[in-house]
């Protein structure tokens, strides 16, 4: 049979049903077998009956039939069958998202291809080449060959990702799984591809922000750490080593309260508030390093999550602010320095936008002003204001001038605070110009000068008082030389007329009147702190005490006394005759201050001054001082008397009511004494004077009992110094008459000569202290070089500071103050010269 003819019949056999094909292979069969046997019969001469050969025929055929169209049935229902499930595969990759391509592994011969592989490539499927090369399609095309070797050789499913094209030239990547099997009887590389060409967009882009953000927190200043829940560290960057001191290899999967000196609890809270879900923004913390300096810090926490959105871990970002901190606190220090040097010095800054009026004070400039920083708002109108209305339209215009010239301005004027006080100011500024020199800010500074002020005041008025104290002081040395001449002849004249002559009562007339002048010249050196004083240690209280009686007898009846001293005052050391004129002159001034009667108070107390302190007319030096105050509850002080109070000859009682100098001589012993005088008063509540002199620590002097010496008048030499005649000739007269051989000498040079003709004869020298080319102190100082022997007793109308430091007797100096009478020289010569 041809081959076509056996393909009919295996058709024809496909289409008939088992039944039918058993009896159609059997009938053939047992035909066959017919003519077969009728053949061999004819053949071999052997007769065969037909009936038996049918038989055979039959029974030999029929199975054979059965079982070939049972085995034909079983084929064709399995052919049906694979067509079917071929159709329905083929139709499920058809309609498949997936690109499916068949290629043979030899060669890579494009095979079979999806629709969707035709749209994935950009090239419809039914003008995709089958016979095409896979490799056309990847990138580069020997990737193909590289992809079909590995399907080749794995044992089962293979999955990749490989880069690939479009017929258009895009490139796109694909995850690829693919399989070695049978196709239409040849080895072939089944591929599904799924494009992961934004997949794999995006996992460049992540790779790349990852990579930018590894760089960054490498690269970054602030310590970057990761916690995990048990706070243990995940990762640690290259500023937290530099942070800490602790490197990565040393800190990874260890506490982070074990590297450092943390304190626990605040830790453990901030990790738990962040591994709640919540953050922390900016705290400072204080840290210790490695080596155990310390750091300060600035931390921000926030919570990192899983895919879940739970919080796994804890990310901390860390500043070194030490530095900053260190600068803070010097800027701070630097800040408060200078706003305490302001205060100290009174000095504000301000500044003023001359655009829109805005006006800036720092803390010190609201201070001068009175102002509260909570309350006041500064602006030009309100500055205005504080102005003193005498003041303010100058002020404005030199304001304006200033700016419309561009000249630093400077002004001094009165404010009025708030609360009604006055002030006064110094103002300087300078102006701050824009590109066209137009003025657009002021810069400037405030301070307070009253005290300044004040102290200018007082200074004019201490100069005017020194003035007059020096004035006052030079009258009262000359006009004491003339009182010396008075008093010793009026003495002289006394002791040589009988007391029943006229002429007696003359000298007594003469004689008063010069201890009135002489009374007033040593109020004039009590003002002018010239006078001699002769400073013991005393108690202030037993000084008012002695005095008591006598204060009461001096103020009369219709003034009340009360005495209130200090049981535990501290001691001075002063002139006791010069303070019990201070009390004296101060009880008479409260005294006349009442002349309808009213309270009068002796206070006394310690005080102690730990820094200067404004008290009248100067500034008090720190130090301990007892004070004595005397109170009235008098008429008061009148604003225009109060700065003259203690000019001498200033009064304002009536006329020959007062000398004037009772409150300057208080001035005068207390200032020489090393203290302070200070006023208060007020028109019709009174006037209260305190003095304040230096405490000390020695106790009070007593003066010994000793017997008066014998004088001596054995016709002693004395050489007399005086540049006044009339003094020199009084001085020798009364001493010749008294018997002493006496030389007289007009200036220390003279003297010196004739003590070197007199040798050793003379006893005593009686020099003043205030000469011409020599002073007495040089001569005795001269003198004791040359004849130390030679007892020295000096005269002074006032100290010129010559005797002793500061008007006071140094120890063992002897001293008579002019003018003095007769007797007092004789037995102060007499005393001196004593054996």
């Amino acid at each position: 049979m041809s081959p076509s003819s056996k393909d009919h019949l295996a058709d024809f056999l496909s289409r008939c049903s088992v039944g039918q094909g058993v009896a159609l292979i059997t009938a053939v069969g047992t035909i066959v077998c017919l003519l077969l046997a009728l053949s061999f019969s004819l053949i071999s001469g052997i007769a065969y009956s037909p009936l038996m050969i049918a038989v055979v025929a039959l029974l030999t055929a029929a199975p054979i039939a059965y079982i070939l169209m049972v085995r034909i049935d079983r084929l064709r229902s399995s052919e049906r069958i694979s067509v079917e499930n071929k159709s329905r595969l083929s139709t499920i990759v058809e309609i498949s998202a997936l690109p499916v391509i068949i290629a043979r592994q030899s060669d890579g011969v494009m095979l079979y291809a999806t629709p969707r592989a035709g749209e994935w490539l950009k090239y419809p499927i039914d003008r995709l080449p089958k016979s095409s090369l896979l490799g056309h399609y990847f990138d580069p095309p020997e990737a193909a060959e590289t992809f079909v070797a590995e399907v080749r050789q794995a044992e089962r499913v293979v999955d990749l990702e490989v880069r690939m094209k479009t017929a258009e030239g895009d490139p796109i990547w694909a995850s690829v799984s693919a399989v070695l099997r049978d196709f239409e009887g040849q080895q072939a590389v089944y591929a599904t591809f799924r494009d992961i060409t934004e997949q794999k967009r995006v996992n460049d882009r992540l790779s790349a922000l990852n990579d930018t953000l590894q760089a960054m927190i490498q690269a970054s200043p602030l310590a970057v750490i990761v916690l995990n829940e048990e706070g243990l560290i995940q990762l640690w960057n290259p500023a937290a080593g530099e942070i800490f001191g602790w490197s990565t290899q040393e800190v990874l999967g260890r506490s982070a309260p074990t590297l450092t000196e943390f304190n626990l609890p605040e830790f453990l809270d901030l990790h738990r508030r962040v591994l709640r879900g919540g953050g922390v923004d900016g705290v400072t913390l204080r840290r210790q390093r490695k080596d155990g300096a310390r750091i300060d810090l600035t931390v921000w926490m926030a919570p990192l999550h899983d895919a879940q959105q739970r919080v796994v871990s804890n990310l901390a970002l860390v500043s070194d602010i030490t530095e900053q901190k260190k600068a803070e606190e010097a800027l701070q220090t630097s800040q408060d320095s200078l706003s305490r040097a302001q205060q100290i010095a009174h000095i504000g800054n301000w500044e003023q936008n001359l655009d829109t009026g805005e006006l800036t004070f720092s803390e010190e400039a609201y201070r001068i002003f009175g102002r509260s920083k909570a309350t006041f708002r500064p602006s030009l109108d309100t500055f205005y204001q504080s102005v003193h209305p005498d003041d303010r339209d100058t002020i404005r215009a030199a304001f304006r001038e200033a700016i419309a010239t561009r000249r630093p301005y400077h002004s001094v004027h009165r404010v009025i605070r708030p609360n009604g006080t006055e002030r006064f100011v110094r103002q300087h500024a300078e102006f701050t110009c824009d590109s066209t020199g137009r003025a657009i800010r002021a810069s400037g500074t405030v301070q307070d000068i009253t005290e300044f002020k004040q102290l200018e005041e007082q200074l004019r008025q201490s100069q005017k008082m020194e003035a007059v104290g020096r004035l006052a002081g030079g009258i009262a040395h000359d006009f004491n030389n003339l009182l010396t001449v008075i008093h010793g002849y009026s003495q002289l004249l006394l002791m040589a007329v009988d007391t029943e002559e006229t002429r007696h009562g003359y000298a007594e007339q003469i004689l008063e009147a010069g201890e009135r002048a002489a009374a007033l010249t040593r109020q004039l050196l009590a003002f002018s702190r010239k006078q001699v004083l002769q400073p013991k240690v005393m108690d202030v209280n037993a000084v008012v005490g002695n005095m008591d009686s006598m204060l009461r007898r001096l103020i009369g009846g219709n003034i009340a006394f009360f005495s209130m001293l200090s049981p535990r005052l501290a001691k001075i050391r002063a002139d006791k005759s010069q303070l019990e004129q201070v009390v004296m002159n101060l009880v008479v001034n409260a005294r006349d201050a009442m002349p309808t009667g009213g309270e009068l108070i002796i206070e006394t107390s310690n005080l102690s001054l730990l820094e200067a302190d404004p008290k009248g007319d100067v500034n008090m030096l720190p130090g301990e001082y007892v004070m004595l105050a005397v109170k009235d509850t008098g008429m008061g002080i009148q604003a225009d008397v109060l700065p003259h109070i203690f000019e001498p000859f200033f009064t304002t009682k009536d006329v020959n009511k007062g000398t004037g100098l009772g409150l300057s001589t208080v001035y005068g012993i207390i200032h020489q004494s090393g203290g302070y005088v200070t006023v208060e008063t007020k028109p019709e509540h009174g006037t209260t004077f305190r003095a304040f002199l230096p405490a000390v620590l020695e106790p009070v002097d007593i003066a010994p009992l000793t017997p008066q010496p014998a004088l001596s008048y054995n016709g002693e030499t004395i050489l007399v110094v005086e540049d006044e005649p009339g003094v020199r000739s009084l001085i020798r007269t009364i001493l010749e008459e008294s018997g002493y051989t006496v030389l007289a000498a007009e200036r220390g040079k003279e003297a010196l000569e004739l003590l070197s003709k007199a040798g050793a004869s003379v006893r005593l020298m009686v020099t003043d202290v205030v000469m011409p080319e020599m002073s007495g102190r040089e001569l005795a100082d001269r003198l004791a070089e040359t004849h130390p022997s030679i007892k020295v007793l000096y005269l002074s109308g006032y100290t010129n500071d010559q005797i002793g430091h500061d008007g006071v007797i140094d120890q063992g100096m002897s001293f008579l103050q002019k003018p003095f009478l007769p007797e007092m020289l004789i037995r102060k010569v007499g005393e001196l010269l004593s054996p």
